[in-house]
């Protein structure tokens, strides 16, 4: 069984479609990474898993419960970070610490301890006077401390230096690798998640783009290079086969899902002369702008 299993999600706001027919899921140990823009449904779907919205179609399961039903032992079994590290802020360590834990019984001081000392805080700081990558430092802690079965992190990176956010993703990393535990999370800083996941689930405007590893999704699509025989101006909506073109004088950047070979008919069949196709490396970032448009 499936620690998360949705199918066929749909919600909406005001009759405004947010997510449509949306399936994926995911397997014990597996960590999920969904990628989106600003308003693809991203927050809306960790809040129906959490059973704080109730979806309008669909059927939403976390640990075989319907998410909108989870017993208190089922919640026990699910750690939550929400989008800006939300903590009390007029505690300190020791007093957010001692609060936490007693919500769940698998309780685990030591790596509470081990996380916040690692940064020399004390438990008689006050989490108000913490720094914006301290404070995700000590969410973090208390997160992992629960020794939950999942995982549902929403927007970790917000506010982060590339420090904290390198920090927060090898930590987050060697904890689930060595407690095989299943994760779902979600980041606008896409080059973290190429580094963190297994699994991308891909949202653009409530739908579902890509559902598979992340291998799969960087292998369905390539970045090239084109040298044009002569400079010319291509008119970008031409390129039926291309996504995310950009032209340097008599060069050419796109992003497609055929093969080179394949490329090189095209190219002829709309009468554009090239010299030379390559093949670029593409990161993960590269690959969602392609798909998805800068705007």
């Amino acid at each position: 069984m499936a620690v998360i299993d949705v199918h066929n999600l749909s919600h909406a706001y005001n009759k405004k479609p947010v997510l449509k027919n949306v399936c994926f899921s995911v397997e014990k140990g597996r960590i999920l990474g969904i990628i989106g823009k600003n308003g693809a449904g991203k927050s809306t779907t960790i809040n129906v898993l959490n059973g704080f919205l109730f979806p309008n179609s669909g059927s939403v399961k976390v640990f075989g419960e319907n998410s909108n039903e989870l017993t208190a032992d089922t919640r026990r079994r699910i750690g939550v970070l929400f989008e800006g590290h939300l903590l009390h802020n007029y505690m300190t360590l020791k007093e957010v610490a001692n609060y936490t834990k007693s919500f769940f019984p698998q309780w685990d001081d030591e790596t509470y301890n081990k996380l916040t000392l690692r940064l020399k805080l004390l438990d008689k700081q006050k989490i108000s006077t913490l720094s914006c990558g301290q404070r995700s430092q000590v969410a973090l802690a208390l997160l992992l401390a629960q020794r939950a079965e999942l995982l549902i992190l929403d927007d970790f990176s917000m506010g982060l230096d590339p420090g904290y956010r390198r920090l927060f993703v090898e930590t987050l990393k060697s904890y689930v690798q060595y407690h095989n535990t299943t994760v779902l999370i979600t980041s606008h800083i896409i080059q973290d998640l190429e580094y963190l996941v297994d699994d991308i689930l891909l949202l653009n405007k409530g739908e579902a783009l890509f559902n598979g590893t992340l291998t799969s999704f960087m292998q369905s699509i390539a970045r090239y290079k084109v040298l044009l025989v002569e400079p010319q101006v291509v008119n970008p909506e031409v390129l039926w086969f291309a996504n995310d073109v950009f032209q340097v004088e008599n060069e050419l950047f796109i992003l497609s899902r055929l093969a080179l070979n394949e490329l090189l008919g095209a190219f002829a069949a709309l009468n554009i002369q090239v010299t030379q196709i390559k093949s670029i490396p593409m990161s993960l970032e590269d690959a969602f702008i392609g798909l998805t448009g800068k705007f």
